[in-house]
């Protein structure tokens, strides 16, 4: 499959409705046995599979999703988190936190699905990366932006937002 029929696939109603888990550890889990998860993992990691149109893919769902109110993409949101969860990027990185720390029902699914995400790469490291940062000095800040359903933080570091995606204006 290309990557776009396998984002087609993972933002489908087909895809989800066999995906039925008791918590966001299960659910991790089971997509972490879904070939689709497999593939999207083999094209980033091929290079056929660029962080721009992951971004792409995912502020489409965004909008799309937008006037809902469940948002129905949460299962592509996560099955894009497991992917990310062995990689270790920078991109991969503002993905994986920034989806975390979103505190909305609409999206409780896909962001704790990410959490289990973050704490299975920290299990493996066997550390927790982000007790240590980079050299030099860290800029934190937090805005909060109160949309009606949600309330999402803005964490820079040396002045760059992570994954704007993620922020709701």
């Amino acid at each position: 499959m290309t990557t776009d029929q396998l984002f087609d696939r993972i933002r489908s109603v087909d895809f989800e409705a066999p995906l039925v888990a008791s918590t966001p550890r299960v659910f991790r889990q089971m997509l972490l046995r879904c070939p689709e998860v497999r593939e999207l993992r083999d094209a980033y990691d091929a290079g056929c599979l660029p962080d721009e149109q992951i971004k792409s893919f995912v502020d489409r769902l965004l909008r799309e999703g937008a006037g809902c109110d469940r948002f129905p993409y949460q299962t592509a949101l996560a099955v894009i988190a497991v992917m990310f969860e062995s990689r270790f990027t920078q991109f991969a990185d503002e993905y994986l936190n920034g989806l975390a720390r979103i505190r909305s029902d609409r999206f409780s699914i896909a962001a704790r699905v990410a959490r289990e995400s973050i704490a299975a790469r920290n299990r493996a490291t066997g550390t927790d990366v982000r007790k240590y940062p980079p050299l030099g000095p860290i800029m934190m800040t937090s805005n909060w932006i109160e949309p009606a359903d949600s309330g999402n933080g803005s964490f820079a570091l040396y002045n760059a937002d992570v994954y704007d995606s993620f922020q709701v204006a």
